[in-house]
């Protein structure tokens, strides 16, 4: 997971060796910070590259001027992945896009550089996350919110209950027989 509260945008553009301020730009925004993680990696002509990504925006419900975003960036060039509410996928201020891929077939036998960031974008306050696995991953939720059990999770619990139950009665009635 990649938090956008990280570093400031001088270091990101810095760590993809691009000339200052082209995330910003690419972005259309006033990056405030960000997180980001690359790999560079060699490969053959016709390679697919798929990488799976899910956005979520957790800013103030009623405002969309904060317009955080999600990117990447092939080879120096940043595309909007997703946003609050300009370009890529766009998930309004408290929302999340689900998980999505981002593929890309190699043109030519090379060394390449994937990387993909989130910025938070006029404001210090609110934050986005940028979530990235090799496959698509299970339901999301938010930070600190425990996922809703399955109801197999409650019939193993009363289960188990109930067998402590029975042990209990069972030493309970041996214990008074003797």
């Amino acid at each position: 997971m990649l938090p956008s509260n990280s570093t400031g945008l001088q270091e990101l553009d810095t760590f993809f060796g691009l000339n200052a301020g082209t995330i910003d730009a690419a972005l259309a925004g006033d990056v405030n910070s960000g997180a980001a993680i690359k790999q560079s990696f060699t490969g053959l002509a016709g390679d697919t590259l798929t990488q799976y990504w899910n956005f979520a925006s957790l800013g103030d419900t009623s405002d969309t001027s904060f317009n955080d975003s999600a990117f990447v960036i092939f080879n120096g060039e940043a595309t909007v992945l997703a946003s609050v509410e300009n370009g890529g996928i766009e998930v309004g201020s408290h929302g999340h896009t689900g998980w999505q891929s981002f593929s890309y077939t190699l043109p030519a036998d090379g060394t390449y550089t994937l990387g993909f960031g989130v910025v938070s974008m006029q404001d210090t306050v609110s934050y986005s996350m940028l979530f990235l696995d090799d496959q698509p991953g299970g339901d999301w939720t938010l930070p600190g919110m425990p996922p809703i059990p399955e109801p197999e999770i409650y019939a193993m619990l009363l289960v188990g209950l109930a067998l402590i139950g029975v042990m209990t009665k069972r030493k309970s009635l041996s214990a008074t027989a003797v």
